[in-house]
């Protein structure tokens, strides 16, 4: 249970002498929860990286916890250059970081602390994040609460959530909002899963802006919150989610139908009906940075699905997809690619009539 309602928060605030540029409380509510996360005589053999580093306040606060392997990756890595005992390094968040020399499966901590909302690909983030997290590693991902009492009142009355209006993008660059729900779905398709969920208000749950640009109808939208809080369901408390990820299984992509893929670590090809099926193969030739090798075992996946739900595929190979050109013909793809989406068409009429007898 809460300790309180409200909670205050105020935007900016320094950790020996660096700046957090985070809601007050939350570099706070990362290093809490790591506490309980590592025992203190593990934590100097533990590899520690924080993505999207900023000033390196969070570092400071994790080495001050006992850590001393630390990394640091963001776009401008200057302000970490002063930084005694880290490694940083200049890393694009947006690309393939993953592929960085060394990285896969090398950090016991990965910390992407307010860094989600700033990528224009969410999903691709949390894939290249579970590529370089150890076997037995943890991830602490936080994130606005869009959910939130506040946010809901929010979105009611200006139809934006709380921490995405214009201001925020134009200010510090939030662009990706995400629910619980949806955050859960990315984690779930590589085979991750929140094991620990806190927020950044120390037991409250309705923020309170403290310093004075939170005006008088942020306060009156934090009371009138309070009111509707009991009728709310979902996440509606807190206002940064903070969140512990570990693996569920070790590169075990879950089986459930509507997360199959044909290519499940680009999470493209659903197979996890007819028509999907029926579409993958379609678009098979369009899917791009694979090698043969991949689509090899991609194709027998669609094929294993095709059985399933008893689709004839009269090609044994993925290749003969491109009217018997060789692997890898952008040309022969594109002829391919016309004459399955044809067949795939002609097969959809046909089960769309059978499915709707004459009245």
């Amino acid at each position: 249970m809460p300790r309180q309602l409200f909670g205050l928060v105020r935007q900016r605030s320094t950790y020996r002498g660096r700046a957090m540029w985070c809601a007050s409380g939350l570099h706070e509510a990362v290093g809490s929860l790591i506490v309980t996360l590592v025992p203190e005589h593990e934590r100097t053999s533990t590899r520690v990286l924080d993505l999207g580093a900023g000033t390196g306040a969070l570092l400071l606060r994790m080495a001050d916890l006992g850590f001393t392997n630390l990394t640091a990756w963001d776009l401008d890595a200057q302000s970490l250059e002063s930084l005694d005992g880290v490694s940083f390094e200049a890393v694009d968040l947006n690309t393939d970081f993953a592929s960085h020399p060394g990285a896969a499966d090398t950090f016991t901590i990965v910390l992407a602390v307010e860094i989600i909302e700033h990528l224009e690909n969410p999903f691709q983030f949390i894939r290249q994040l579970e590529r370089i997290l150890a076997p037995e590693g943890i991830a602490i991902i936080t994130t606005p609460n869009i959910e939130s009492a506040v946010s809901r009142l929010k979105f009611l009355r200006l139809g934006e959530h709380r921490w995405f209006g214009e201001s925020c993008y134009l200010e510090s660059g939030h662009i990706s909002a995400l629910t619980v729900w949806q955050l859960e779905m990315a984690l779930d398709n590589v085979g991750l899963k929140i094991v620990e969920r806190s927020h950044n208000l120390r037991g409250a749950l309705i923020p309170i802006p403290r310093d004075e640009k939170g005006g008088i109808q942020d306060r009156a939208a934090a009371l009138l919150a309070a009111g509707l809080y009991p009728f709310m369901k979902g996440n509606r408390g807190g206002d940064i989610h903070v969140l512990a990820v570990k693996r569920t299984q070790q590169r075990a992509y879950p089986a459930t139908p509507w997360r199959t893929f044909a290519f499940p670590r680009e999470c493209k090809g659903p197979i996890h009906d007819a028509a999907h099926v029926r579409n993958s193969i379609a678009q098979f030739g369009q899917v791009e940075g694979v090698t043969d090798e991949e689509r090899d075992e991609a194709w027998q996946r669609i094929r294993a699905a095709a059985s399933k739900y008893r689709i004839h595929v009269p090609e044994h190979d993925w290749p003969e997809l491109f009217t018997g050109e060789g692997k890898g013909s952008d040309t022969a793809g594109s002829r391919g690619n016309n004459r399955v989406v044809r067949r795939a068409i002609r097969a959809l009429r046909s089960e769309t009539s059978e499915a709707c007898p004459e009245r």
